[in-house]
């Protein structure tokens, strides 16, 4: 049960599997009938002479360059081209035969399902497992993972994991194999050994003389004296030999022995083992000839090729419709991809406009905020660089014991500490801070969104900024201040106990007022109109100066 099926089973199988592919390397694709004077492109699909050539003259009816060359186009290419799309048509079609669709390596233990695909029996196990997981315990089927065809197991009774070992053993897949192991030793060219080269690879064998020969010494040595004598190329295993050998109608895949028995009960050839060994209690088993005469006179074979005909007919008409549909297709792909193509092109130019707009407006901000910048530190430095030289110069007459020097010096010195004064007032008047940014909506961004798609705008924040607290301290001593009295208050607030007694007050901006008051030890907060807002407790004595 390991390989599984009977071997009446696997023969048919094995014979079946052959058939499907003499069939799909011998059809020409455009005719749909056994080629005839093959030619094959370069990528290794084979066409009639006769159907190929009229392809392309109908394909390029337009172009009139390739319209007269369009015979020779068919016919191309010389023997070396030829063999060169032969030997890689032979690996392609090793690798089609050999190669798991599952893992994509090379097939081990190779299982073939009815519809013929092969697939190895560790991939074909877990594929079964995995695909029925989840699914109820009866389900008896799964599809297959190339062309999902729904498939049966062969004894349900058994489990899942077992299902794969049940299908019938590649045999014709492990041949090839088995011949392309053989293979990896490499033979070496008999007449190159002689000349003491030991390595040159062998290519060509001669059945006649039984000697491998290069390209080369097949040229010099074998063709000048076996002009009757084509030798085998052995440099790739020819597997399209091997299925030629394999594939005789007449012969039983099993025994070996020509099949002329025809078993009406199976609907299946057999030779004279196979009636006996497989069909011994079968009730119709008639010779091949008798069949086929039985065939003939009943108008079967007629009856039948009348239903080929319509059948091929209709799938000829249903070929061309479904061209029509994909050229169709094709166009209206190729319209509306060039027609994205066009209005991304539009978008683009129309967003670098918007980008160029933004990006003028905002280096047209910066620079004019640089430039007041730029000015208002000219003015700092210019004043900076006279007072450090006046300070130099000062210690210099001071040395020098210069009285008229150092009374000019204190003078100058005078008028440099005014303007620095004047101008610390007039930079705590101007300051501000200055922000330019660029604002946008985050939602364009978002893929599933109605936002109009927008670069956004450049946004520039101008605010009132205070100078340093060690720059304001310069401008103007307690001393120097002058004081106006502009409204008298009560500063006695609602918890007040004792009579109010201030200790000190500041000023904050805005014009708030806060009052320290030792009597009653708290902090008052009052409006710039002398209204009372809040107070604070405080915890510590509050001393008074003598």
């Amino acid at each position: 049960m390991a390989d599984g099926g009977s071997d009446y089973e696997q023969s048919s199988v094995d014979g079946a599997m052959r058939q499907s592919l003499d069939s799909h390397l011998l059809e020409c694709p455009i005719c749909l009938e056994q080629l005839r004077q093959p030619k094959s492109l370069p990528c290794l699909h084979s066409f009639c002479l006769e159907c190929l050539g009229s392809y392309i003259t109908k394909e390029l009816s337009d172009n009139i360059l390739y319209t007269n060359n369009s015979v020779n186009m068919a016919e191309g290419g010389s023997d070396r081209e030829q063999s060169s799309v032969d030997g890689a048509m032979r690996q392609s079609l090793d690798s089609h035969l050999l190669e798991c669709p599952i893992c994509l390596e090379q097939l081990r233990q190779p299982k073939s399902l009815p519809c013929l695909h092969s697939f190895c029996l560790e991939c074909l196990g877990s594929y079964i497992t995995k695909e029925l997981s989840g699914k109820m315990a009866s389900v008896s089927s799964f599809s297959c993972p190339v062309c999902r065809k729904v498939t049966e197991s062969v004894n349900q009774s058994e489990g899942k994991e077992s299902w794969a070992e049940q299908f019938t053993t590649n045999n014709l897949a492990v041949e090839i194999i088995q011949q392309l192991q053989k293979t990896d030793n490499p033979i070496t060219c008999k007449p190159c050994e002689k000349k003491g080269n030991l390595n040159n690879q062998a290519r060509f064998w001669c059945k006649l003389t039984n000697t491998y020969f290069c390209e080369a010494c097949k040229i010099s040595h074998h063709d000048l004296f076996h002009e009757e004598c084509e030798p085998q190329d052995i440099s790739e295993v020819n597997v399209s030999a091997i299925l030629q050998k394999k594939a005789s109608i007449t012969g039983c895949g099993k025994h070996e022995e020509k099949m002329e028995y025809y078993c009406e009960d199976h609907e299946t050839l057999g030779c004279s083992k196979c009636i006996i060994l497989d069909h011994r209690k079968c009730e119709v088993v008639t010779s091949t000839e008798d069949f086929r005469d039985k065939l003939t006179e009943s108008s079967k074979i007629d009856d039948l090729l009348e239903e080929l005909q319509r059948s091929a007919e209709a799938m000829e008409t249903l070929i061309k419709d479904i061209g029509d549909r994909l050229r169709y297709m094709t166009q209206d792909q190729d319209t509306a991809l060039q027609s994205l193509t066009d209005i991304r092109k539009k978008i683009d130019e129309r967003f670098n406009v918007l980008q160029k707009d933004l990006t003028d407006k905002l280096i047209s901000a910066f620079k004019e905020e640089k430039e007041n910048l730029e000015i208002s530190r000219q003015q700092c430095e210019r004043l900076m660089f006279s007072m450090q030289n006046t300070l130099t110069s000062s210690g210099d007459a001071a040395l020098k014991d210069n009285t008229v020097g150092t009374i000019c010096l204190f003078q100058r010195g005078q008028a440099e500490v005014e303007s620095c004064k004047e101008l610390i007032q007039e930079l705590e008047r101007s300051s501000r801070s200055t922000s330019i940014k660029h604002e946008y909506d985050p939602d364009i961004l978002s893929v599933d969104t109605n936002t109009s798609l927008t670069l956004g705008k450049i946004v520039v924040h101008d605010q009132a900024r205070a100078l340093p607290s060690t720059v304001k301290r310069i401008t103007v001593s307690m001393s120097e201040c002058k004081w106006k009295m502009k409204r008298r208050f009560s500063i006695k607030g609602p918890s007040d106990k004792e009579k109010c007694l201030a200790y000190g007050a500041v000023f904050l901006s805005g014009g708030r007022i806060v009052v320290a008051d030792t009597q009653n030890k708290n902090l008052k907060l009052f409006t710039e109109n002398g209204d009372f807002h809040s107070e604070l407790e405080l915890k510590i004595h509050l001393m008074m100066w003598p």
